[in-house]
């Protein structure tokens, strides 16, 4: 009920919904959600939409082809960003199972055969996209992430790398920094701004993974919640925008 009123009285809320398209948001029988303009929305969506209006600031998004994202969850940054941008054609999807199977499953959901499951990629050797324009969504397990051939345009985690130990966060950024053209990738780092540093690791440290590049920061309040905060530094690499002017 509270929710339902405070983001439904809030300017923020409406600008987002007349810029952004919000997909289908409610699949799988979503609790958290609310009613705007006769139409039932997660809210877990409405946030991303702000998520991603306060990168896209920074990055174009419009000039995507490719993303790659790490602890992707059940996959709904996937789908607002690919439902937003159709130019982003290729996906690397990669998480822990049994999430991995939850969120390629989700996928699935939306588009179909055009999710590549971890059942046809396991046997494979390096693993590439293909050479057309069509929409491909591979859904990895962390221990297939060296056998990626192609570099993307984006990279994206979001939250869970201050909750790995440090050495599985270096040996993932090791092995990103080698992809063809990494340092020129937009990397989108973010996370939320109260942790306990009994179970995660300052957000600080977040950008000292990748010294080959120089971040922003910035903070932004939750829609919902304004005691509530997340933790971006972007990089935007080659999909910074034109300098003013």
């Amino acid at each position: 009920m509270y929710a339902q009123e405070i983001l439904n009285t809030k300017e923020r809320t409406k600008e987002l919904l007349n810029k952004y398209r919000m997909p289908y948001s409610l699949l799988g029988g979503c609790l958290d959600r609310v009613s705007i303009d006769g139409k039932e929305i997660a809210v877990r969506y409405l946030e991303l939409l702000l998520s991603i209006d306060n990168i896209a600031a920074s990055v174009k998004f419009e000039d995507a082809e490719s993303m790659f994202e790490i602890g992707g969850g059940f996959g709904s940054s996937v789908h607002v960003l690919l439902e937003n941008y159709p130019n982003i054609r290729k996906v690397l999807y990669l998480d822990i199972p049994p999430n991995l199977y939850v969120g390629t499953q989700y996928h699935k959901a939306f588009y179909g055969s055009q999710v590549v499951d971890y059942r046809d990629t396991r046997d494979l050797g390096p693993l590439t996209f293909s050479e057309d324009d069509s929409l491909e969504i591979l859904c990895i397990a962390p221990w297939q992430i060296e056998k990626i051939q192609n570099g993307t345009d984006i990279f994206i985690n979001s939250q869970s790398f201050v909750e790995m130990p440090l050495e599985v966060v270096k040996n993932y950024t090791d092995i990103i920094k080698g992809f063809p053209g990494a340092s020129d990738v937009a990397t989108i780092l973010s996370t939320y701004a109260h942790v306990d540093l009994d179970t995660t690791f300052s957000p600080s440290k977040l950008p000292e993974f990748f010294d080959d590049r120089e971040f922003k920061r910035f903070e932004s309040a939750s829609l919902l919640d304004p005691s509530k905060a997340e933790i971006f530094f972007i990089s935007p690499g080659k999909l910074a925008h034109a300098p003013q002017g």
